[in-house]
């Protein structure tokens, strides 16, 4: 592996640096200008007067056969009220400018290897821009404090943290959670999700399509031009339907819904105040407590929260609310676990005191792990886990995260019953991607709900409708994305 390792000092540790750097830095300050710059240096983490800034770079030699260039930059600060502008420089590197200083980061913007930038305000009113030219994936957690957040042209995970935050996002896919506090979160140009948390929160679509979900508290939801989900949750909530298409779930509380277009439907309850065009749909719901049997949930706060404000949401959609009362009937609770940021969604079949093996690694297909054999349901499933990466969007495909989940709840469902089908279903070659597999697990095709070449069986235990070799629609990834109106997968690798 070829290093591009500087063997220059941390700018924190050069007295030249610090000298020539102090005398500028009152001058500039009088004149209300940035400071001079500040060069950072690759693998040397600088830390000086509340800042750290940290650019890991591994790989980028010239070899034709070298990696390439990895790159992840880290800028910390503290729990004074901080503003943060990211730009990007001349050379195609970053510019950040932090309190009134300037730094400096050969941050190849170019590079085709990883590239990543995460930045973490904590306490403190902070206010943190990313211009729009800038297209690197950026993470941005903003602590405590009533914050301010502009988000650039690359992918954008943000988290407002407690207090009453304003988010905008851009250009870029987008990820927002408001968390504790009165917040107010608007989409951008791009798909967004955005999830109010805690409080009295404002939602608000714009030019891209959304997903939105008020949380607890009475929110206000807007939607924006293009194709948008809309979940009031808990709350006496106001949702405004956008001039796109608006799937509405009003979910628990007394709801004022305003729909203005005829390609909206509207799922709601008796007491909502609904005003609708004529040709809109209204489907009526009643959102119960179910599905608290059937989990628990292990991770941070704001991971709870979020994975809360999800199961309110299944509660009050028709599919949803189907699948966790076959949930419920688990005869041990299912572990939703926190996923690393950038993690997926994942379903470990589980059983206490039984070694299954390595969770990674697909398992036998047989009775034991849960697998239909000779017609029979396998051992059901006590001790099964759901990894869950919250922020994990489907970018190509505008799904939100609650989709990968709920495929995942599919697989929990097949496991609280044994019902697992053994086998692989020859698909052919993909005409998109001849690289991809030419033959898909039945169990995976099963969640996502797509048929199989099984046995057929009687998964929903009902003797009034016919078995099937796929789960019932309401137990699949596709059952539900039909119904929240997004895209459906026609192959398991699509």
């Amino acid at each position: 592996m070829n290093m591009q390792l500087s063997t220059n000092p941390p700018a924190s540790q050069s007295p030249l640096q610090t000298l020539s750097a102090a005398p500028s830095d009152t001058l500039q300050a009088k004149q209300g200008e940035p400071s001079a710059p500040i060069k950072i240096t690759p693998n040397m983490p600088f830390n000086e007067g509340g800042v750290e800034i940290d650019l890991s770079v591994r790989g980028g030699g010239r070899g034709f056969y070298s990696p390439p260039k990895d790159q992840d930059l880290k800028i910390k600060t503290g729990d004074s009220a901080d503003k943060v502008h990211i730009k990007k420089s001349a050379d195609g590197g970053l510019i950040a400018e932090i309190n009134g200083k300037t730094y400096d980061i050969p941050f190849d913007t170019k590079s085709n290897g990883q590239q990543h930038l995460e930045i973490q305000t904590n306490g403190g009113d902070d206010n943190v821009t990313v211009d729009d030219d800038v297209k690197v994936p950026v993470s941005v957690k903003l602590g405590a404090g009533n914050d301010r957040f502009n988000a650039g042209g690359g992918r954008t995970n943000v988290y407002g943290g407690a207090g009453n935050d304003t988010i905008q996002l851009g250009s870029g896919v987008g990820y927002a959670e408001g968390n504790d506090g009165d917040d107010t979160i608007t989409g951008g140009s791009a798909y967004s999700v955005m999830y109010g948390g805690n409080g009295n929160d404002k939602l608000r679509g714009e030019g891209g399509s959304t997903y939105m979900d008020g949380g607890t508290g009475n929110d206000s939801l807007r939607g924006g031009g293009g194709k948008n989900v809309m979940n009031g949750g808990k709350g006496n909530d106001v949702v405004d339907g956008g001039a796109g298409e608006n799937t509405i779930y009003t979910g628990k509380g007394r709801d004022t819904v305003n729909s203005v277009s005829d390609e909206d439907i509207i799922y709601g309850k008796k007491d909502d105040s609904i005003k609708r065009t004529k040709d809109s749909k209204l489907v009526e719901v009643a959102p119960s407590d179910v599905g608290s049997k059937a989990f628990k949930v292990e991770g941070s706060n704001e991971f709870k929260q979020v994975v809360e404000d999800d199961l309110e949401f299944l509660r009050g959609s028709p599919t949803g609310e189907k699948l966790l009362e076959g949930l419920d009937k688990t005869p041990g609770p299912i572990t939703i676990r926190e996923q690393p940021e950038g993690g997926a969604a994942f379903y470990n079949y589980g059983r206490k005191g039984v070694d299954l093996g390595d969770p990674r690694v697909e398992p036998p297909n047989d009775s034991e792990h849960g697998y239909i054999t000779n017609g029979v349901a396998g051992a059901p499933a006590d001790d099964a886990t759901i990894l869950y990466g919250r922020a994990f969007v489907v970018e190509e495909h505008e799904r939100p995260p609650i989709i990968p989940v709920f495929h995942e709840m599919s697989h929990a469902f097949n496991g609280v019953n044994g019902t697992a089908l053994p086998g692989e279903t020859p698909v052919g070659a993909d005409p998109a991607d001849p690289y991809k597999p030419k033959s898909e697990s039945n169990r995976e095709r099963q969640a996502v709900g797509l048929p199989t070449n099984a046995d057929p069986f009687d998964f929903d235990n009902d003797p009034s409708t016919p078995p099937t070799n796929t789960n019932p629609e309401w137990a699949t990834e596709n059952g539900f994305a039909k119904e929240l109106r997004t895209s459906l997968r026609a192959r398991y690798f699509s």
